[in-house]
């Protein structure tokens, strides 16, 4: 019997791990590849529909874990969502359906890790694999490829895609909030490890995106925050951090712009930096690139479009801009912005076809909690405010010195200005990672209590 109960926990903890290493590491990819008919990604929302019906069974169990209104949001949220499929959409249970409402069912998986409690303990070992998988990250986003693994998601996935910008944070986040947490007692430089990742990764989100650069940047702010009384300041160590920190910066700049420039010209040469920057125009001049046009003769350009709106000489800032103002303006139609449009249809402002992107299918509002609403209105958007509000707001959470603060927030960042939060992988790694630091401050502070 114990060597059965042995067995099953080493499946359960394999099952695990063979399910989250590969979506950390290929993403969207990774949740294309189709099982007896069905694409990953199908299958793992399909089941945090199913069991969002276990809150119900199982509130009491969860209670341990949040507070009693914390629960009843999660609760409300999935009621809401449940009768605005079946009543608000003439009981459309149509893959789309529940495609556009994968955001809402993912959430589930916060309750699943609670669970699986005793298979989810944080090891030293978890941590050996992430760091491992967060560096083969780096080599194929920025060095190579392999075409076996292309050809591989070519042959069996209905999509291969490189990581997003958003895919590539919240493992590098998550990877080092545990780093910094959990290999602290046994090493003694972890800290200079953490300055060293960042400055390895920092141009890659620069690279990439915006507003992943922007949460880098804000995650980093809060975790030197969070350690400020532990780092030991010695003149010569620092120094010396700085001086390796800025030539892995620059050579992952070099790596990234693949410019071609002498390995003795990268230190001093500021071009490297420059061209990283004008990538994505990234500076400070996108921040006052917003105005309103008053003049009906300025709108030959967006002849579609009404005077008076708030625009951006930015291409990026300005396709998000027009997306999320026709969301506002169409939800006051019929009193949609109580209760959104459902999940049955596209966001109708998505089907104007300027916003459909080069290849025509795009449907994402690059917003999450402007998707929220547009889909659930103000009811389901205050809905999901109040779930962060009061998983944030919990007492037991800081104790770990606002450890899911500090995940938490730069992710929302990020997915205040990218379509993250309406795929699979993203929010199924946010969620459940959610749900393991939960259940790993439970057990330290039972070992606490126990001593």
């Amino acid at each position: 019997m114990k060597n059965f109960n042995l067995e099953k926990e080493n499946f359960i903890i394999i099952a695990i791990l063979s399910l989250f290493i590969p979506t950390l590491i290929f993403g969207r990819s990774f949740m294309g590849v189709t099982l007896l008919g069905f694409r990953v990604g199908e299958v793992l929302v399909a089941f945090g529909l199913i069991f969002s019906i276990f809150v119900f069974v199982y509130k009491n169990y969860f209670e341990s874990f949040f507070s009693k209104k914390t629960i009843i949001s999660i609760i409300i949220i999935f009621l809401f969502t449940y009768i605005s499929i079946i009543f608000r959409n003439n009981l459309d249970f149509s893959l789309y359906s529940f495609k556009s409402s994968s955001y809402v069912w993912l959430l589930s998986y916060i309750l699943l890790a609670l669970i699986l409690k005793k298979y989810i303990l944080i090891t030293l070992n978890h941590l050996y694999l992430l760091n491992i998988s967060l560096f083969f990250i780096y080599f194929i986003s920025v060095i190579y490829y392999p075409n076996i693994i292309i050809n591989f998601f070519t042959s069996y996935s209905d999509k291969f895609d490189y990581l997003k910008a958003s895919d590539i944070l919240i493992v590098f986040i998550l990877t080092t909030v545990l780093n910094n947490r959990y290999l602290t007692e046994k090493f003694s430089n972890t800290f200079e490890y953490f300055f060293i990742l960042s400055s390895i990764f920092f141009p890659l989100f620069i690279y990439k995106s915006r507003g992943a650069a922007l949460a880098f940047s804000i995650f980093f702010i809060l975790e030197i925050y969070n350690f400020r009384n532990i780092f030991k300041f010695k003149l010569i160590k620092v120094a010396a951090l700085i001086i390796i920190c800025l030539v892995l910066f620059y050579i992952s700049a070099f790596l990234m712009t693949d410019a071609q420039i002498e390995y003795d010209e990268v230190i001093l040469n500021s071009n490297l930096v420059e061209e990283l920057l004008d990538n994505k125009n990234t500076t400070l001049d996108t921040l006052f690139s917003m105005y309103v046009i008053s003049d009906i003769d300025d709108l030959k350009a967006f002849e579609f479009l009404d005077k008076g709106r708030l625009f951006s000489t930015d291409g990026n800032i300005n396709f998000r801009l027009q997306i999320w103002q026709d969301v506002l303006l169409d939800s006051f139609e019929q009193f949609r912005y109580l209760i959104g449009v459902g999940y049955s249809e596209k966001i109708p402002a998505m089907l104007n076809p300027w916003y459909s992107g080069i290849d025509g299918t795009n449907e994402y509002v690059h917003n999450y909690f402007v998707n929220i609403y547009a889909r659930g209105g103000l009811i389901q958007l205050t809905l999901f405010l109040y779930f962060y509000k009061s998983i944030l707001n919990s007492s037991v959470i800081k104790i770990k010195k606002n450890m899911l603060f500090t995940f938490i927030f730069p992710n929302l960042v990020v997915s205040f200005f990218d379509s993250s939060m309406s795929g699979v992988q993203f929010p199924l790694i946010f969620f459940f990672f959610i749900g393991c630091v939960l259940v790993n401050i439970e057990d330290e502070l039972n070992l606490k209590k126990e001593n």
